[in-house]
Protein backbone atom coordinates (compact mmCIF):
# COMPACT_ATOMS: atom_id res chain seq x y z
CA UNK A 1 0.00 0.00 0.00
CA UNK A 2 1.27 3.76 -1.12
CA UNK A 3 1.24 6.36 1.49
CA UNK A 4 1.80 9.59 0.60
CA UNK A 5 4.97 11.83 2.11
CA UNK A 6 3.91 13.73 5.20
CA UNK A 7 4.39 17.37 5.92
CA UNK A 8 6.32 18.34 8.66
CA UNK A 9 6.18 22.10 9.67
CA UNK A 10 9.23 23.41 11.40
CA UNK A 11 9.05 27.06 13.10
CA UNK A 12 10.73 29.91 11.45
CA UNK A 13 13.83 30.94 13.50
CA UNK A 14 13.61 35.26 13.96
CA UNK A 15 16.24 35.97 11.26
CA UNK A 16 14.02 33.49 8.59
CA UNK A 17 11.02 35.80 9.37
CA UNK A 18 12.75 38.84 9.02
CA UNK A 19 14.08 37.74 5.69
CA UNK A 20 10.81 36.32 4.33
CA UNK A 21 9.35 39.57 5.58
CA UNK A 22 11.63 41.75 3.40
CA UNK A 23 11.64 39.43 0.35
CA UNK A 24 8.55 41.29 -1.86
CA UNK A 25 10.78 44.71 -0.87
CA UNK A 26 13.66 43.42 -1.66
CA UNK A 27 12.70 41.65 -4.84
CA UNK A 28 10.70 45.21 -5.82
CA UNK A 29 14.06 46.57 -5.76
CA UNK A 30 15.96 44.58 -7.61
CA UNK A 31 13.40 44.81 -10.37
CA UNK A 32 13.13 48.38 -10.47
CA UNK A 33 10.37 49.06 -9.34
CA UNK A 34 11.69 51.06 -6.33
CA UNK A 35 9.00 52.12 -3.03
CA UNK A 36 6.16 52.05 -5.32
CA UNK A 37 5.95 48.25 -5.88
CA UNK A 38 5.72 47.57 -2.36
CA UNK A 39 4.55 49.06 0.68
CA UNK A 40 7.14 51.56 2.46
CA UNK A 41 7.78 50.56 5.99
CA UNK A 42 9.49 53.12 8.40
CA UNK A 43 13.18 52.69 8.21
CA UNK A 44 13.06 49.65 6.21
CA UNK A 45 14.33 51.36 3.08
CA UNK A 46 16.80 49.25 0.87
CA UNK A 47 19.73 50.18 -0.92
CA UNK A 48 22.06 49.40 -3.93
CA UNK A 49 25.86 49.01 -3.33
CA UNK A 50 26.09 52.89 -4.48
CA UNK A 51 23.75 54.53 -2.55
CA UNK A 52 24.65 52.73 0.57
CA UNK A 53 27.94 54.09 -0.13
CA UNK A 54 26.69 57.71 -0.63
CA UNK A 55 24.30 57.24 2.66
CA UNK A 56 27.51 56.20 4.74
CA UNK A 57 29.98 58.86 3.25
CA UNK A 58 32.61 57.11 1.23
CA UNK A 59 34.10 58.49 -1.94
CA UNK A 60 34.60 54.90 -3.32
CA UNK A 61 31.25 51.86 -3.67
CA UNK A 62 33.98 49.40 -3.91
CA UNK A 63 34.92 49.81 -0.25
CA UNK A 64 31.56 47.96 0.34
CA UNK A 65 32.68 45.28 -1.93
CA UNK A 66 36.41 44.63 -0.18
CA UNK A 67 34.52 44.93 3.21
CA UNK A 68 32.65 41.82 2.51
CA UNK A 69 35.42 40.30 1.18
CA UNK A 70 37.36 40.46 4.54
CA UNK A 71 33.99 40.15 6.27
CA UNK A 72 33.92 43.94 7.84
CA UNK A 73 31.46 47.12 7.36
CA UNK A 74 27.88 47.01 7.21
CA UNK A 75 25.82 43.73 7.59
CA UNK A 76 24.07 42.87 3.68
CA UNK A 77 21.59 41.20 2.03
CA UNK A 78 22.20 39.29 -0.74
CA UNK A 79 19.90 37.76 -3.16
CA UNK A 80 21.62 36.01 -6.32
CA UNK A 81 23.95 38.05 -7.47
CA UNK A 82 22.57 41.66 -5.93
CA UNK A 83 23.36 43.17 -2.71
CA UNK A 84 21.27 45.27 -0.75
CA UNK A 85 22.05 46.94 2.15
CA UNK A 86 19.00 48.01 4.99
CA UNK A 87 18.98 51.55 6.37
CA UNK A 88 18.69 50.11 9.20
CA UNK A 89 21.66 48.44 9.37
CA UNK A 90 23.93 50.98 8.07
CA UNK A 91 22.95 53.05 10.74
CA UNK A 92 23.44 50.49 13.32
CA UNK A 93 27.14 49.78 11.75
CA UNK A 94 27.30 54.08 11.87
CA UNK A 95 26.25 53.92 15.50
CA UNK A 96 28.72 50.91 16.58
CA UNK A 97 31.55 52.41 14.35
CA UNK A 98 31.34 55.79 16.70
CA UNK A 99 34.57 56.14 19.26
CA UNK A 100 35.04 58.02 21.95
CA UNK A 101 38.49 60.00 22.78
CA UNK A 102 41.58 58.88 22.05
CA UNK A 103 43.38 57.81 25.53
CA UNK A 104 46.86 58.32 25.99
CA UNK A 105 48.82 55.43 27.30
CA UNK A 106 49.99 55.69 31.09
CA UNK A 107 53.67 57.26 31.57
CA UNK A 108 56.20 54.32 31.27
CA UNK A 109 53.49 52.02 29.27
CA UNK A 110 54.13 53.29 25.60
CA UNK A 111 54.70 51.13 23.45
CA UNK A 112 58.57 50.51 21.96
CA UNK A 113 58.73 50.74 18.40
CA UNK A 114 61.28 49.50 16.62
CA UNK A 115 63.85 51.91 14.64
CA UNK A 116 64.74 51.94 11.37
CA UNK A 117 68.65 51.22 10.69
CA UNK A 118 70.16 54.15 8.89
CA UNK A 119 72.49 52.13 7.23
CA UNK A 120 69.86 49.68 5.80
CA UNK A 121 70.19 48.84 2.22
CA UNK A 122 67.51 46.98 0.14
CA UNK A 123 68.21 43.24 -0.97
CA UNK A 124 71.82 43.36 1.37
CA UNK A 125 71.91 39.65 2.58
CA UNK A 126 71.44 39.44 6.06
CA UNK A 127 69.27 42.93 6.07
CA UNK A 128 65.72 43.51 7.12
CA UNK A 129 66.16 47.06 7.63
CA UNK A 130 65.86 47.02 11.14
CA UNK A 131 69.07 47.00 13.58
CA UNK A 132 68.38 43.91 15.01
CA UNK A 133 70.61 41.81 13.11
CA UNK A 134 74.16 41.14 12.30
CA UNK A 135 74.71 41.54 8.48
Amino acid sequence: MFTAPQTVLVPLTAEQAEALRMLPQLLAALMGGGASAAPAQPGGDILNQAQAAEYLGLTNERTLAAWRLRRQGPAYVKLGSSVRYKRTDLDAYLSGATTGAVVEPEPGRAVRRRQKDPNYRPGAPGSDGFGDREP
